[in-house]
């Protein structure tokens, strides 16, 4: 195997388990045609491998389509969100805005990467959708991407408009939360209006034009 791979592991260690099942499953379709031609070799023929069970299980198992479609979706599936885990697991801790930007991306990607398999698309979200909202999806977080006017409006120029209404509720939950004052928070309702449909003083050029040159927290 090793001499028909280049001397390459199969194999592909990595930090965390889905790492290493998804660089393992790319070095699997990387070296497919050679394992392929492993197991229509003289060496594996006279190996004594060749006539056990286990042997000739992985020999079919090689040469069967429905083995291989299934590696390669995972693949196309797992690419994004391997991006959105170095993110994460990089030597500076993001912001949790950068975390949620990405993973949507991530999303949009699988979509893109499995168009013609709809109902495995669906399934994947619904898989990262139920882990996100048990693990990451807090309003707090939602309500700082809504004010973060480089990442919001990229959103809503791409028509995320789900996206966009789920951000502005969980600003309101926050908004709710911290301010008390009735009329306050009628003051607070007007100007995120404005700010989301980019009327008034955020409609202006200079507003627009400074969305992603101006540190959000100043």
């Amino acid at each position: 195997m090793r001499k028909r791979t280049g001397q390459k592991d199969l194999v592909r260690a990595a930090v965390t388990r889905f790492a290493t099942a998804c660089l393992t499953c790319q070095s699997l379709v990387r070296h497919k045609d050679a394992l392929k031609h492993l197991f229509i070799s003289d060496e594996w023929k006279g190996s004594n491998l060749s006539k056990i069970e286990a042997g000739k299980k992985v020999e079919e198992t090689v040469f069967v389509v429905p083995f291989w479609n299934p590696v390669e979706d995972f693949i196309r599936a797992s690419k994004p969100l391997i991006v959105v885990l170095r993110i994460v697991d990089g030597d500076e801790r993001p912001a949790m805005p950068e975390v949620y930007v990405a993973m949507e991306e991530a999303k949009k990607k699988i979509r893109e990467h499995l168009a013609h398999k709809e109902r495995l698309w669906k399934k994947i979200i619904s898989i990262i959708g139920r882990r996100w909202e048990c693990q990451m999806e807090r309003p707090l977080y939602g309500a700082v991407l809504f004010l973060n006017p480089g990442k919001f409006f990229m959103f809503k120029e791409n028509e995320n408009g789900e996206l966009i209404a789920n951000l502005h509720i969980s600003l309101v939950d926050v908004m709710t939360r911290l301010v008390v004052d009735p009329v306050i928070q009628d003051k607070i309702t007007l100007q995120i209006d404005d700010y989301r449909y980019s009327k008034g003083c955020f409609g202006r050029d200079m507003a627009i034009r400074q969305r992603t040159t101006i540190n959000p927290s100043k």
